[in-house]
């Protein structure tokens, strides 16, 4: 007898566990009606801490799935011969990322990027992850257009690219 998921990569059987977890967990929540915001003090752990938990579990979940799914592409592409190694590059540059993102985001468009969207799922699933990549790709042309400036790149870096 053929077993389907033997015939699958280990992680492709941890990216769907995990993604199933994150999905159960997440629509747990979601039935349950947990509030987007608990405040963390001595009354909410002892009343709430059960919804509390649930919301961590989901976060951790998340992340497990998000990293299992992205280890399964890193696999694939790498099988494949695109790009990793370019795009892993860019993973050197965290330190520009995020002093550009601090005075992108928190200083410059702060005001700007404080509006409200009616569904958690679609700011969760959807606008959070377009407009981070939208920043990260603004991030990293910035850093490539700073370092070629030797005083820029020692100011914002400290000459590190």
């Amino acid at each position: 007898e053929i077993q389907v998921l033997e015939k699958v990569s280990f992680k492709w059987k941890y990216a769907v566990f995990f993604v199933a977890a994150f999905a159960g967990c997440y629509s747990l929540q979601r039935y349950l009606g947990v509030p987007n915001y608990i405040g963390i003090n001595i009354d909410s752990l002892q009343s709430q801490w059960h919804l509390i938990l649930l919301r961590y579990v989901v976060a951790f979940s998340g992340c497990l799935a998000t990293i299992a799914l992205l280890s399964v592409l890193y696999n694939y592409c790498s099988k494949k011969g695109y790009l990793i190694g370019e795009i892993a590059k860019y993973g050197q540059w965290t330190l520009g990322v995020y002093v550009l993102q601090t005075i992108i985001v928190e200083n410059i468009f702060h005001d700007t990027l404080a509006w409200y969207v009616e569904s958690e799922w679609l700011l969760s699933l959807v606008v959070a992850p377009l407009l981070s990549i939208v920043f990260l790709t603004l991030c990293l042309l910035l850093i490539r257009w700073i370092s070629k400036n030797k005083t820029l790149n020692f100011a914002f870096f400290g000459g590190q690219y």
